[in-house]
């Protein structure tokens, strides 16, 4: 039962730091454009 439930807990942890790395992804690429409009 512990074996599942720490399963879950780290599948969770995996996506959530996806999604972040997902979003710190396109945060930096919305940056360079902006920079790269700029100059």
């Amino acid at each position: 039962m512990m074996l599942i439930i720490s399963a879950m807990m780290e599948l969770a942890v995996r996506l959530r730091w996806d999604k972040e790395s997902k979003t710190r992804r396109l945060i930096r690429s919305c940056i360079s454009v902006k920079s790269g409009a700029e100059t």
